[in-house]
C-alpha cells in the first residue's frame, strides 16, 4: 500500500460542559503493527479535519425582532469619475416608530468584512474602461467592453462570476483586479470612466457579524 493510514472521524455529543477527555485506542481480532498519530480535538458542530468551518465563524446579523438583515443596496447615476461611499454597519437596523423618535439597533456580534457586489449599466455608449478601486488602492477591478445604453455589467463577489448581458463567456471582453470587499464602517471606492460616459450604478453589500467563535 502507498498509503497504509487511514483517517477515522468521530462527532462527540456533550450534553454538560467538559473539563477533560480521555482517549484509549482498543483493537481487537487483529494482528501486526498499528500506529496512531495526529490525534485532534475539534471543537465546533462540524467535522472539517483540519480547517475550521466558516458557518460557524460568520453568521447573518438580525435585528431585535430576531429577523435576519436583508442585502442592503445603494444606487446612483455617476458621468465619468466620482467617489462614491458604501456603508457597512454591521446589520444595524433604524425604525421609526413616530415622528419625533428613531431607534437604533447594532447587533451584539462584532461586524466582518463583506463582499461587494455591483450591477453597471450604461446610459449611453462607453468606448472606455470601466474602472472601481479601494480609495487607498489596495484593491482595484477593471472593465473593457464597448456597450451600447441599456447593456449591464454583473460583478459577483462570492461567486467570482462577472457577466454582460447575462452572459458568463463574456466574449470579447476584458476584466481584471481582485474582487472588492467591504470592511466594516464607510468604505470610500473610486468609480472611473471616460469623462463623457455614463451608468447608473447599484452597489450590493450582504452583512456579515463574527459568531464568537474562535479556533
Amino acid at each position: 500500500m502507498s498509503n497504509p493510514f487511514m483517517r477515522y472521524t468521530a462527532k462527540v455529543q456533550a450534553n454538560k460542559p467538559v473539563e477533560s477527555i480521555d482517549v484509549e485506542f482498543i483493537i481487537a481480532n487483529a494482528t501486526g503493527d498499528i500506529w496512531v498519530t495526529d490525534i485532534m480535538l475539534q471543537d465546533g458542530g462540524m467535522i472539517t479535519g483540519w480547517a475550521p468551518s466558516s458557518e460557524e465563524m460568520l453568521i447573518r446579523p438580525r435585528d431585535q425582532n430576531g429577523n435576519i438583515v436583508p442585502k442592503k443596496h445603494y444606487n446612483c447615476v455617476i458621468r465619468g469619475s466620482a467617489y462614491v461611499i458604501i456603508p457597512n454597519t454591521g446589520g444595524m437596523t433604524m425604525t421609526s416608530p413616530d415622528n419625533n423618535a428613531v431607534n437604533i439597533y447594532q447587533p451584539p456580534q462584532k461586524p466582518a468584512t463583506t463582499g461587494l457586489d455591483l450591477t453597471n449599466t450604461a446610459i449611453n455608449e462607453r468606448r472606455n474602461q470601466l474602472v472601481i478601486e479601494t480609495y487607498s488602492g489596495s484593491r482595484r477591478w477593471y472593465y473593457a467592453q464597448w456597450s451600447e445604453p441599456g447593456d449591464v455589467v454583473q460583478v459577483n463577489s462570492a461567486t467570482h462570476q462577472v457577466t454582460f448581458n447575462g452572459d458568463q463567456t463574456n466574449d470579447g471582453a476584458e476584466w481584471a483586479g481582485a474582487f472588492l470587499t467591504c470592511p466594516y464602517g464607510d468604505v470610500i471606492y473610486s468609480v472611473s470612466q471616460g469623462n463623457t460616459d455614463a451608468g447608473q450604478f447599484i452597489f450590493e453589500i450582504e452583512e456579515w457579524c463574527l459568531s464568537g467563535v474562535t479556533w
